[in-house]
């Protein structure tokens, strides 16, 4: 059999959240979830299943490509073993390109599937500081990936998930929350100092890991906040686990679909456009504006953006979204901008519509951005709400 006859069928650099994988709900020697990290390993989670491929490299006589295997029987284990380590040399550099290693070969009646196992663990990056309200992340591995976060304060766990930008700060409106309840802010895979895995495609794998990041902080009901793209996770989030949520809040949320008015393509603006159409408070854009002449922070703001791109490049929207968040049946509130330019505001009316619990609220004198332009109103804004439902 020559490379041209070998169609490897498991996707590449592709791997099960917890819980997700052929073998749903078994546990590995340890007695832990498969796809679970195991403790004290930094960086190296537990081995994960294999790709998903359906009945993947099936042969019984045939292989891939269905060329007859010679010397290969049902019951040959030794002969599967010299087979895994045929295909090696002649996959070569694409195994190695998926990052994928043959590790054994199972056979169920008469029908053999080639098993690959990796590990896709991601080390920690080293990311620029701004200049403002920086402070160091700690971190928790969650499915390989050093997801890093700031947590401070005491009470009712809080948890905001943030949008495109202004990552890596503990802004003052995390500080006024964090007086009077346990305030965590993690940064999504791609933003602030999280890595961005090859295998994160969609919110639906954010939701995932941010469900498994939970667990692993050791929360268990939270209010949830959401801003911008972080409102669109938010929102998918609480459709998936609503039961988890004491309340949902959504700050100029974006993923829902409006057919008359779609609004700005991020996409297409320059930087100094999106800045423009961000903030409706001029002055209080400027204490913001990135160091034209940092280089490294130029790149960071890039590839965050790119991460961003990932996740909502297409479609702009989820049409099953409106759906789902009929389970939502936790008290949600929805903040507006006063003149959002970016985001139209029929965006914000559409999700406190949607949502069985929601009220709307619009910020005075705000844009897109409520958290940067007026976090005193919107923490005391938040506060009320809080103390009506705890």
């Amino acid at each position: 059999m020559d490379d041209a006859e070998v169609r490897v069928l498991c996707r590449s650099r592709e791997k099960f959240p917890l819980g997700t994988g052929p073998d749903e709900g078994s546990t590995s020697d340890d007695g832990r979830p498969r796809g679970a990290a195991r403790a004290g390993c930094a960086h190296q989670p537990a081995a994960h299943e294999p790709p998903s491929a359906g009945p993947a490299c099936g042969y019984n006589a045939r292989l891939f490509s269905g060329e007859t295997v010679d010397g290969v029987t049902e019951d040959d284990d030794a002969a599967a073993t010299a087979l895994a380590g045929q295909l090696e040399p002649l996959l070569g550099s694409a195994i190695q390109e998926a990052g994928l290693r043959a590790d054994g070969l199972h056979c169920e009646d008469d029908t053999r599937e080639v098993h690959m196992s990796y590990i896709d663990a991601v080390e920690r990056i080293d990311v620029p500081k701004p200049p403002l309200h920086y402070t160091e992340p700690a971190f928790e591995e969650v499915f390989g990936i050093p997801v890093a976060y700031r947590r401070k304060g005491c009470g009712p766990a809080t948890v905001l998930l943030h949008g495109a930008g202004f990552t890596r700060m503990w802004l003052p409106l995390y500080e006024m929350l964090a007086q009077q309840r346990d305030f965590i802010a993690p940064e999504a895979p791609g933003f602030g100092a999280t890595p961005l895995p090859d295998w994160l495609h969609s919110f639906d794998d954010l939701t995932i890991l941010y469900d498994e990041l939970f667990n692993r902080l050791g929360l268990d009901r939270i209010h949830l906040i959401g801003f911008s793209m972080g409102g669109w996770a938010a929102a998918e989030f609480a459709a998936f686990y609503p039961r988890r949520l004491a309340s949902l809040t959504l700050i100029t949320p974006v993923g829902l679909r409006l057919e008359n008015d779609p609004g700005v393509d991020i996409f297409q603006l320059d930087p100094a456009e999106l800045m423009d159409r961000l903030f409706k408070d001029k002055t209080v854009m400027q204490q913001w504006l990135p160091d034209a002449e940092n280089f490294d922070e130029g790149i960071h703001l890039y590839a965050e953006f790119s991460a961003a791109a990932r996740l909502m490049w297409a479609p702009r929207y989820n049409l099953a979204l409106e759906r789902r968040l009929q389970r939502v049946q936790c008290p949600a509130l929805v903040v507006g901008g006063e003149d959002d330019r970016l985001v139209p505001n029929a965006m914000s009316d559409r999700y406190a519509a949607v949502l069985p619990r929601a009220r709307l609220v619009r910020i005075p004198g705000t844009g897109h951005e409520p958290c940067l332009e007026r976090p005193r109103e919107l923490a005391d804004t938040l506060i009320r709400f809080y103390e009506e439902i705890d």
